[in-house]
């Protein structure tokens, strides 16, 4: 392998790593979806459908403990959701800034699609 895809793959599997420790597990009594931790404190940030009239709501972390969340904000527009959990001192994502993408840059997504935890696609 060349110095370069050695790299490219290092930064790949860096980047991975990086945000499924900031990445949580949604069950919701009929299935699962994924949040991201947004603040340490246990603000956690999800797609409003995945908690959208569910009452049985889980929220799991990577080391495996589970929370109940509160939902502090929903809006089904935008598909956003906000969940609080009682834990402190989480482990959050970075952030990037979308504006500075453009047309046919390479993008991953990460998540827990239908429970599958941890699933990567670009």
């Amino acid at each position: 392998m060349t110095n370069f895809v050695q790299q490219l793959n290092a930064e790949i599997s860096g980047a991975i790593a990086g945000a499924r420790r900031a990445m949580v597990e949604i069950r919701n009594g009929r299935g699962a979806g994924s949040g991201i931790v947004w603040r340490a404190d246990g603000l956690i940030v999800t797609n409003a459908h995945v908690i959208a009239g569910k009452h049985h709501l889980r929220v799991i972390l990577p080391d495996k403990r589970e929370f109940t969340p509160r939902i502090l904000a929903t809006d089904p527009q935008r598909d956003l959701a906000a969940l609080a959990i009682e834990a402190r001192d989480l482990p959050t994502i970075t952030l990037g800034d979308s504006r500075l993408l453009k047309p046919g840059q390479w993008v991953m997504a990460i998540g827990h699609p239908w429970g599958v935890a941890g699933a990567v696609t670009s």
